[in-house]
């Protein structure tokens, strides 16, 4: 997959139906083995002299918001802590839907600092897994 745009700024759309997302699957021989891998993750792969095992268990992120769009330009290697960072600070992240808000965060933080309560107990109470308390605690959601 060569991929050619006319700006090095403008996205290239990947030219196909896609899936209900915009993203492109398609299939490869890949040690000789035919698997299923992402357009834009080919081309990030191909523009930076990579393999797709190279970058297995993280994910190519669209600088561009476009998820059709496999300018290598336009993508960068991740996690997908960083990719749901991403998400949240451009907006997309479906925060309306959230359990909490920063001031209950902010409470679980003080409540689990004193010793008496559990990461399980709190989630029960703020009706959360024990799971995202920790992240909670962490700082690595609400920070």
């Amino acid at each position: 997959m060569k991929v050619i745009a006319e700006k090095l700024d403008e996205c290239v759309d990947h030219g196909r139906v896609g899936n209900a997302d915009g993203y492109l699957a398609t299939n490869r021989k890949i040690a000789g083995v035919l698997r299923s891998t992402y357009a834009h993750r080919l081309a990030f792969c191909e523009a930076n002299g990579l393999c797709i095992d190279d970058i297995k268990g993280l994910v190519v992120r669209h600088k561009c918001d476009n998820p059709r769009c496999i300018n290598p330009d336009h993508l960068e290697i991740g996690t997908i802590r960083d990719n749901n960072l991403d998400c949240v600070k451009r907006g997309r992240h479906p925060m309306p839907n959230a359990k909490i808000d920063r001031e209950k965060a902010e409470r679980i933080r003080e409540e689990y600092g004193t010793g008496q309560y559990t990461q399980k107990q709190i989630g029960e109470k703020y009706n959360i897994s024990r799971t995202q308390v920790g992240g909670i605690i962490r700082r690595e959601q609400w920070g």
